[in-house]
């Protein structure tokens, strides 16, 4: 082979011996004579078997190398577009774009499919539970008023039912959104974090599956909204140009959001009892399935909310000079080319409203997920 191959036959080894004087001895013809017949087809056989069972081995290590840790994802029934209710056992990907606790149907359906997954999983919702305590519930505003009290007064809101909302569309804008605010200098980075939510309701939805980003400002927040577009959000994502639809737009046409169940159940209406028809039913308590109308509930979305650098609201020089309908915040100072701010704080302190609620306002819906559906009762 050597010589073949251009080597200089004379040349040596440190021992004084060519090449050819090396071929020509008998541990070289011995190792050449059983590689190219062995001593019989069993013995043949045998060594083939042993090379594939070592590569076998080879690529399974690398394979365990390369593959990340996979979490165990919370026992949770998949109700699934078009036959709500049904179950999946599949096993996901070991690495998905998608969060690792999604269902295995997430990962196959095209952009536009959405699927709500019954939450079954204790432990999430003892969370979600905890998310809806909140202060002031049922508070002196619109809802004592006799058309939003239904039953009477009320200062507690008792969980009934939870979905997981998996959009892949709307999970993949989201995340593009959060790629460019994540992109900005990193001093501007340092003020993301000067402005906390209310630290009860981050403490209990810090515990939900799926990290938050940090290095985006992102956090999960509470968004009241009425039956009769609960299927359009979940299906299309959050709408700023229909800000003040129920309840008026203080700040602008955007999304509202609060950090206090008390807030959010503000803008929520009822849903009295199961209809056949309606096509939010039948995804959600399907006829086929375990989960029934609970009767009298009233829904609302846990979101995750990408607040990145926030402007505190001051009541004047807040919005972009050059926006028209007061939907571009100001540009974050001292920052070319000029960027303007991701969110608006409006603090109970510097509103001069009597509402004992702070509010979190998003301009571009984009930058919103709507994670979970809570369906609740009053009490």
């Amino acid at each position: 082979f050597l010589l073949e191959a251009g080597a200089d036959k004379n040349a040596k080894d440190k021992n004084g011996k060519t090449a050819l004087d090396v071929a020509k001895g008998e541990d070289v013809k011995k190792l050449l004579t059983e590689a190219a017949a062995p001593a019989d087809k069993a013995a043949a056989d045998k060594a083939a078997a042993a090379r594939a069972a070592a590569v076998k081995a080879a690529a399974e290590r690398a394979a365990s190398d390369k593959a990340p840790a996979k979490r165990a994802a919370p026992a949770e029934a998949p109700t699934a577009q078009p036959t709500p209710g049904s179950s999946n056992g599949k096993k996901r990907r070991k690495e998905s774009f998608f969060p690792e606790h999604w269902s295995a149907e997430a990962e196959g359906g095209s952009a536009s499919a959405l699927s709500l997954v019954h939450v079954t999983d204790q432990g999430v919702l003892a969370v979600l539970g905890a998310c809806l305590e909140g202060t002031d519930i049922g508070w002196k505003g619109r809802n004592q008023l006799p058309q939003k009290c239904y039953d009477g007064p009320y200062d507690n809101l008792v969980l009934k039912e939870a979905f997981r909302v998996e959009n892949r569309g709307l999970w993949q804008s989201y995340q593009a959104k959060q790629t460019r605010v994540m992109a900005v200098e990193p001093w501007v980075k340092e003020s993301f974090m000067d402005e906390k939510i209310r630290p009860e309701l981050y403490r209990s939805s810090e515990k939900l599956p799926g990290k938050l980003g940090q290095s985006c400002n992102e956090v999960r927040l509470l968004h009241g909204t009425q039956p009769k577009v609960v299927l359009s959000i979940l299906t299309n994502g959050m709408n700023d140009r229909f800000a003040g639809s129920s309840a008026g737009a203080r700040f602008g046409n955007g999304v509202y959001f609060g950090d206090n169940s008390g807030k959010m159940d503000q803008y929520c209406d009822i849903d009295k009892e199961y209809s056949k028809g309606n096509l939010l039913h039948q995804m959600i308590y399907p006829e086929d399935g375990n989960c029934r109308h609970p009767g009298d509930v009233f829904y609302a979305l846990v979101c995750r909310v990408t607040l990145g650098c926030s402007r505190v609201y001051k009541g004047s020089g807040d919005f972009h000079p050059s926006a028209r309908h007061t939907n571009e915040l100001c540009d974050v100072p001292g920052v070319e080319p000029p960027l303007p701010h991701h969110s608006l704080i409006a603090r109970k302190a510097t509103t001069n409203v009597k509402d004992p609620f702070d509010e979190y306002i998003i301009f571009h819906s984009d930058l919103t997920y709507p994670e979970y559906l809570v369906a609740y009762q009053r009490r």
